[in-house]
């Protein structure tokens, strides 16, 4: 049994060698008891907490005293101090007392959780409140944890590329943009020689990292004309429905379930954007409907929430199973799928791997290969954290309220994704910090454990544009994410590989014709060269920094909406 024990300095892991029932009684002692002496030591001096003589004449507590989270480096760390109350009498400091104070922990309690009377918090991981540690860091995530203990030997790595190689087309990652490219490719001409090439395991980036949720995506950040944005918002609610019918007729067991998606607005700047979102939908074709926190709780129980939307063009898959079996139909229409094959340069006509060189009259990168040197368009990488519980109770869902293959998304600058799998698991995702509010959000959960936590790293544009275009010239083909959380959904990226096949075949479709269409790079990129700004640092602070004015004030940031604006937010 594996403790992890959250000390005044850092965060320390022990063994117990004992089973939770038998925890000594000396870690359940409530706060009245007498400190140890580990408590009464010195702490790290906070800020506003200066020792020195008082001003005259003030008795009393210290005015600038702080109690609570610790600020400063411990605080971009993770960790928690202890924040003790300077008592001053007279011109002398006495001694101090230990409270507790506010503190922000990083995920939710156990059942097993404790806590110490010098203000530690110690929790387990085991079978109760989480998996054990594994040296298999694909077992951290909820999705390959699930394959894996059903069959371990379910998802077998493919061989890596043999030595140099030619083919029609070859594409650059093996995530869901990719393989729906070569799975439309062979579909229209199932003479075409495609080659998928990845640098790790199929499923193991960011399309299995997901939170499964499939929507209809949100309206384009850049204005457009009202008949292409119509036509754009057609696309994209078709696309959902034809994730569900390629399912069906590959026979790719994916979970697949519409479920709708609602937005949830908890302060006043949000209900403002989810007003005119409603208002504006019936121009777009969309069906978008305004409810009131009443009516909100009908899809879930969330709280504080003034106002809400619902909209149906939105379902739920497993990302692992559909990126596998996607991968698996692929190599049944005659594609070849190469793992563990890294790309080291990307040219027109030519991808050079660490495996040999693939030349091809087309090549495409698509996600995570668009940092690869050579790249069509510039690209950041954004950090995104999720986490899954364990299977909840009947009467927990009931209190939350919340149906399967619902889709949840808190609106705010940097949005909390919440969906309920097929097993009663919930799972949530954001921006690093942003899961930490699943417990505001739903109290129901205060008392559930976390049993899978993990990361992943989202690409997109970095003017923040969703594109997918094809330099005929050079023969190079992208498709670049872009938006709020920058994670489309496998239904946008079904519409992207749809968009990419009919570019490299030549087909005059409706498609190539939508708004987000390119027919060249970025001006002012020049392929080859990499492009490093540090534009998703810079945006995530911004949309932290609009989130805490949203909350605290109840209005919109303007500093920080400029900051957004120019950072393709």
């Amino acid at each position: 049994m594996y403790w992890l024990t959250r000390t005044p300095n850092r965060l320390a892991g022990t063994m117990c060698p004992t089973s939770c029932s038998a925890i000594d009684a000396s870690s359940t002692t409530t706060n009245t008891s007498t400190p140890t002496s580990a408590s009464t030591a010195p702490p790290p001096r906070l800020r506003g907490t200066a020792a020195g003589p008082p001003r005259a004449g003030a008795t009393g507590p210290s005015p600038v005293a702080r109690t609570g989270y610790a600020r400063g480096r411990h605080r971009r760390r993770g960790t928690w101090e202890r924040a003790e109350r300077s008592t001053r009498t007279a011109g002398r400091r006495t001694a101090t007392t230990p409270v507790t104070g506010r503190r922000r922990r990083p995920w939710w309690p156990g059942r097993c959780a404790t806590r110490h009377s010098d203000g530690r918090y110690v929790g387990s991981v085991h079978d109760h409140d989480g998996p054990a540690p594994t040296t298999d860091p694909l077992r951290r995530v909820l999705w390959w944890d699930r394959l894996l203990a059903d069959d371990p030997g379910a998802a077998p790595p493919r061989p890596p590329l043999d030595g140099d190689t030619t083919a029609d087309v070859v594409v650059v990652g093996a995530g869901l943009t990719g393989l729906w490219a070569a799975y439309y490719l062979l579909d229209a001409d199932p003479s075409l020689d495609v080659l998928v090439v990845d640098a790790g395991r199929s499923g193991a980036g960011t399309a299995g990292r997901s939170t499964g949720a499939a929507p209809a995506g949100r309206p384009a950040a850049v204005a457009h004309a009202p008949a292409a944005e119509r036509e754009l918002r057609a696309a994209l609610r078709d696309s959902v429905v034809e994730l569900g019918g390629v399912l069906a007729a590959e026979e790719i067991d994916a979970g697949f379930l519409y479920g709708g998606l609602v937005r949830l607005a908890r302060t006043g700047p949000a209900v403002d954007r989810l007003a005119a979102d409603a208002a504006a939908a019936p121009q777009r074709g969309d069906e978008v409907h305004l409810l009131d926190p009443v009516a909100a709780g009908r899809y879930v129980h969330a709280d504080g929430v003034l106002a809400a939307t619902w909209t149906p063009d939105a379902a739920h898959v497993d990302p692992l199973r559909l990126v596998r079996g996607l991968a698996h139909v692929v190599e049944l229409r005659g594609g070849r799928v190469a793992e563990h094959t890294r790309a080291l340069r990307v040219a027109p006509r030519a991808v050079v791997t660490d495996q040999g060189t693939v030349r091809a009259r087309h090549v495409v990168v698509t996600g995570g290969a668009l940092a690869v040197p050579g790249s069509p368009v510039p690209v950041v990488r954004r950090p995104v954290r999720l986490l899954a519980t364990g299977a909840l109770p009947g009467d927990v869902w009931d209190a939350l309220g919340l149906r399967t293959g619902v889709t949840v998304v808190e609106d705010r600058n940097r949005p909390l994704t919440l969906v309920r799998t097929a097993d009663d698991r919930l799972v949530a995702g954001g921006a690093p910090g942003v899961p930490e509010r699943v417990p505001q959000l739903l109290p129901a959960l205060h008392d559930h454990a976390v049993r899978h936590t993990w990361d992943a790293a989202v690409t997109t544009a970095a003017d923040g544009r969703r594109t997918v275009g094809l330099d005929r010239g050079t023969g190079l083909a992208w498709s670049v994410g872009g938006g709020p959380d920058g994670h489309d959904g496998a239904a946008v990226t079904n519409l992207a590989g749809r968009v990419l096949a009919d570019l490299l075949t030549g087909t005059e479709s409706p498609l190539v014709g939508l708004p987000w269409v390119a027919t060249a790079p970025a001006a002012g990129h020049r392929p080859g060269v990499r492009t490093a700004v540090p534009r998703a640092a810079v945006r995530g602070a911004a949309a932290a920094w609009a989130d805490r004015v949203e909350e605290r004030r109840g209005r919109t940031s303007a500093p920080a909406e400029r900051v957004l604006d120019a950072t393709g937010g």
